[in-house]
């Protein structure tokens, strides 16, 4: 790969604009968490009594815009990683603030999508899926959220790929 091709690869998607960070409301938190327990399903647990997860299905256009639309409005801090064992190509961690007289703990995860939530006329085109996350996750405002949170910025593609 030339340092250009490199370049372009490691390129996120144009990062979305914030709103001013209104709390979240908890039917909208709620929604969140419901979209969690629809889309996950849990693993007996195995033998030392660990509960695993699979993913189930993908989101409707709807569920993903209002995911995305409360991202915004709320400044709510994502993460991105690896799908699945890297066998779905990225997820995209969704957090909720912690109440203002917790804010040393650490943000509570509401939700995880990985790219096999999400429809797309060529289901494993891993560059637009990296794009739709990325405007999330390497956006100046996530970016400041996951510094004051001193929780790790994203890294470079690669390290997200298997």
């Amino acid at each position: 790969m030339t340092p250009e091709e490199r370049a372009e690869y490691r390129r996120p998607g144009e990062p979305v604009k914030y709103g001013e960070g209104d709390p979240l409301p908890e039917e909208d938190r709620e929604f969140l968490r419901g979209l969690q327990k629809r889309h996950w399903r849990a693993f007996p647990p195995d033998r030392l009594g660990r509960v695993g997860y699979r993913p189930e299905g993908t989101m409707t256009a709807r569920d993903l815009e209002k995911v995305f639309n409360l991202i915004v409005k709320h400044r709510l801090m994502t993460t991105i990683g690896s799908g699945m064992f890297g066998l779905s190509g990225y997820s995209m961690q969704v957090f909720d603030h912690p109440e203002p007289s917790m804010v040393e703990e650490r943000p509570q995860s509401l939700l995880t999508l990985i790219s096999d939530h999400i429809k797309t006329r060529h289901h494993k085109d891993q560059q637009k899926h990296w794009a739709f996350f990325t405007r999330f996750t390497h956006s100046p405002e996530n970016l400041a959220l996951l510094d004051y949170y001193k929780m790790p910025r994203p890294r470079n593609r690669e390290d997200y790929d298997y």
